[in-house]
C-alpha cells in the first residue's frame, strides 16, 4: 500500500526566513554547501526560495531559479535541505515538484550539481534525475560533482532512469560557486558509472606575470602611480607605505600592494 502524500503547506519564504535557511545551511553545510547570508536575502527577495512547513514552522527549503548560464531553457536548483526530524515525509518531494511547476514553460530541463559521496544522489535519482556529467570539487576536500538533470513536463514516477545523458544540455565547465575557479566537466557516456568515474582536474590558476629582476629599476617597487597625487608621493618619500593618505585604499594587484582611489559610497 502507498503511503498518501503529507498535504504540508508550502510557500515562498521572505527576509523573516532568513535566520531558518542560514541556520539550517550552516548544520548541513557539508551535503548542501554555504551561501552568504546576504545571497540568502537576495534569493528570498527574488522569490527563489520555497519552504515546507509543519505546523505553521519551516521544515525545510529549495533554492532554485529559472535559468541557468544564461539560458533561458534550463533550470538549476542551487539548494535543498529538510531538518533531521522532517525527513522521510515527502517534504522534499512536494518542494522539487512546486519548484518545476512554478518554472516559465520555455524552461525544458532542470538541474543540480551534487556531492557524489552523500546520499541526496539517491533521492534525485528517485525523482526522475538522470546522472549527466562530472566534475572535480574544491581542491581542499578532493570530491567529486555529480550534474543531475531531467527533462519538465514529464512526472517523476514516469520519467525514463535509462535516458542517456548526452541527450540532455551539460555545461562543457564550470566556474561559478565559492570556489570561483574554472572546473571543466567530464559528460557521462552510455555506459559509464556515475559512482566511479574520475573527472577532470580543475584548470590551474594562472600565474600573475612577473617582470625580470634585471628590468626593474632600482625605485620601480615604490614608485607611486601617476595619478596617485601629492599625498600618495609623501608617504613613499617619508618610508610609511601602511599610512594610508585621505581618499585611499590599499588592493592586491599581481601581488603587490597598491593605492588607488577610494571608491564612492553607493547612495
Amino acid at each position: 500500500m502507498v503511503a498518501a502524500r503529507p498535504e504540508a503547506p508550502l510557500r515562498k519564504a521572505t527576509a523573516a526566513d532568513v535566520h531558518f535557511l542560514d541556520y539550517l545551511q550552516e548544520r548541513h553545510a557539508h551535503e548542501v554547501g554555504y551561501l552568504p547570508r546576504r545571497a540568502l536575502e537576495y534569493y528570498c527577495e527574488k522569490g527563489q526560495v520555497w519552504l515546507a512547513l509543519e505546523n505553521g514552522a519551516p521544515a525545510g527549503y529549495l533554492l532554485g531559479q529559472d535559468r541557468y548560464y544564461k539560458r533561458s531553457d534550463v533550470g538549476i536548483i542551487f539548494q535543498a535541505c529538510i531538518q533531521y526530524d522532517a525527513r522521510r515525509r515527502l517534504l522534499g518531494t512536494l518542494l522539487v515538484e512546486a519548484y518545476i511547476a512554478s518554472l516559465p514553460p520555455g524552461v525544458k530541463q532542470v538541474c543540480l550539481w551534487c556531492a557524489r559521496d552523500i546520499e541526496a544522489n539517491l533521492f534525485w535519482q528517485s525523482m526522475g534525475f538522470t546522472p549527466a556529467a562530472v566534475r572535480a570539487g574544491s581542491r581542499s576536500k578532493g570530491r567529486v560533482h555529480v550534474f543531475w538533470a531531467r527533462r519538465v513536463g514529464t512526472p517523476s514516477a514516469q520519467v525514463d532512469a535509462s535516458e542517456c545523458a548526452p541527450s540532455l544540455w551539460v555545461p562543457g565547465e564550470t566556474r561559478g560557486g565559492l570556489m570561483r575557479e574554472l572546473r571543466p566537466v567530464r559528460v557521462l557516456a552510455p555506459g559509464d558509472d556515475w559512482e566511479h568515474v574520475t573527472p577532470p582536474p580543475p584548470a590551474q590558476p594562472r600565474s600573475a606575470a612577473v617582470t625580470p629582476a634585471s628590468t626593474v629599476a632600482p625605485d620601480a617597487e615604490r614608485a607611486p602611480a601617476p595619478s596617485a597625487g601629492p599625498a600618495l608621493q609623501r608617504i613613499v618619500a617619508t618610508g610609511s607605505p601602511w599610512l594610508l593618505p585621505p581618499g585611499m585604499i590599499r588592493i592586491a594587484v599581481g601581488g603587490c600592494l597598491r593605492l588607488v582611489p577610494r571608491p564612492p559610497n553607493p547612495k
